[in-house]
């Protein structure tokens, strides 16, 4: 625990400068350190309908840490339900690992979850993370992992390989729900029934520092894989992106043109969530960039055989 006096507090409008420079002071990653870029720091809060954020704040006023919670719905084995997700936990760099985290989840779990009636909660985090993992043991009593896939796809590529078997069942989907109730700029569909989420709306990704092994790497695989690697960003490069939502083995054949849409948006990248190995997975993995492994942590039993139905905004 930290040394410090400090207590939880609902965010308020009179610490948006301290959060903000909070979260410029925090990098994700560390071969390629990324720096999330928002207009505000509710951006990501404000596509749910319902949510909650809380600060850890020192006697004098000192912004140590924040976080946010909001009510969603997740689809277990064709049930839907609602629930809570915990995101944007961020932590002073020089007070991470002194339970300030666990400090915040709580509170959110007792200010927003339990008078919300949401019995059933989860995060997201890379596979990697166990920081994540330790932090949500702490919370919950009990932890379940349930593994997915980000494909991150240049916009200006299009899909090479056709569905092997168009009548697979996909395992983890991706829905938008409730999209009545976001501006219509938000999303875009399409007659296939795929749909993109513009995640540039609530942030931008700028890369911060690239470190000198990757660097070398990428100019082999340029020299090797060239058409694959040729646009990848550089540094101080902010990158734009959206998610894909309703895809299936079904209609992933039609990408291209979600790709080209976005592509004359100047939007640069595409993230498709899938499963490794799924048809939606084999079908792209060759013109994907980069494939990151993530876990779906939840407080509840959730099998690896189960199928899962997530909100676009939860990723």
């Amino acid at each position: 625990m930290t040394t410090e006096p400090f207590h939880i507090i609902p965010y308020t409008e009179a610490y948006k400068d301290s959060v903000e420079q909070l979260e410029k002071s925090i990098v994700q990653g560390r071969a390629v350190q990324l720096e999330m870029i928002k207009q505000h720091y509710l951006d990501r809060a404000k596509v749910y309908d319902t949510y909650y954020s809380c600060l850890a704040v020192t006697e004098d006023h000192e912004v140590m840490g924040a976080a946010t919670g909001a009510r969603t719905y997740l689809i277990i084995n064709d049930e839907k339900f609602p629930a809570g997700i915990v995101f944007d936990i961020k932590v002073r760099p020089d007070m991470q690992r002194q339970g300030i985290g666990q400090l915040m989840s709580r509170d959110i779990f007792r200010q927003f979850f339990q008078p919300q009636g949401l019995v059933k909660n989860f995060i997201t985090a890379k596979l990697s993370n166990i920081q994540a993992y330790l932090l949500a043991r702490r919370v919950a009593s009990s932890v379940w992992r349930y593994g997915f896939v980000y494909l991150t796809i240049p916009t200006s590529r299009r899909i090479l390989e056709p569905v092997q078997d168009t009548r697979a069942v996909q395992d983890f989907r991706v829905h938008l729900f409730d999209k009545h109730l976001l501006p219509e700029e938000y999303y875009k569909e399409f007659a296939s029934g795929l749909g993109y989420f513009n995640t540039s709306r609530m942030y931008t990704l700028r890369i911060r520092k690239i470190s000198w092994w990757v660097k070398a790497s990428l100019v082999l695989l340029r020299l090797v894989r060239g058409e694959r690697y040729l646009q990848l960003p550089a540094e101080q490069e902010e990158i734009s992106f959206a998610t894909l939502y309703r895809h299936s083995p079904q209609n992933i054949g039609s990408l291209d043109e979600v790709l080209e849409d976005l592509e004359v948006k100047g939007i640069r990248q595409l993230m498709v969530c899938c499963r490794k190995n799924d048809p939606v997975y084999m079908a792209l993995r060759k013109i994907s960039m980069y494939a990151y492994h993530y876990s779906l942590l939840t407080d509840f039993k959730v099998d690896q055989a189960d199928t899962v139905g997530i909100d676009v905004r939860c990723l």
